[in-house]
């Protein structure tokens, strides 16, 4: 009777862990990639992080006009600045939607400071509030949005 729960414990607790072991259900001791990305941003910038995919990062500003599109990732990173938001979007025709940027920042409050047209499209636009960075590669675009007070300088 001994050897025989000996040969059966081990067995009945493999069977219990074995759904968990196997992914059939989510494991509470293992952090998601999403947390463990938002735990390297917040020990590398000290500051707070949100990483998001298909939808905007915390805190977005809803004063950025955004072309219309697929939202890809997005990612919030807090600082003593106060930090800033990058998103990417796949648009059905991003030239066209970043030919239209100027005016539709404009439209908003914004004032172009620099724009490139062509295949590689970048601009930057400001407002008394934020600067943005808006660049084009294929079908994604690629917003880079921080405070107009942030020490942060726009990628050349």
């Amino acid at each position: 009777m001994v050897r025989r729960a000996r040969v059966l414990a081990p067995l009945v607790l493999t069977a219990a862990l074995l759904p968990a072991l196997t992914g059939c259900f989510a494991n509470p001791f293992v952090p998601t990639a999403e947390q463990l990305a938002e735990e390297a941003i917040e020990g590398v910038t000290g500051g707070a992080a949100d990483y998001t995919d298909g939808e905007l990062p915390e805190g977005f500003p809803t004063s950025i006009p955004l072309a219309d599109g697929e939202l890809g990732q997005g990612v919030f990173l807090g600082g003593a600045d106060g930090g800033g938001w990058t998103i990417t979007l796949t648009a059905s025709d991003a030239a066209a939607a970043v030919a239209s940027a100027g005016a539709d920042f404009e439209a908003a409050g914004f004032e172009i400071v620099s724009e490139t047209p062509g295949t590689d499209f970048r601009a930057l636009y400001s407002s008394t509030e934020y600067m943005v960075t808006v660049s084009q590669s294929g079908d994604d675009i690629t917003y880079v949005v921080v405070g107009a007070g942030s020490s942060a300088e726009p990628a050349e």
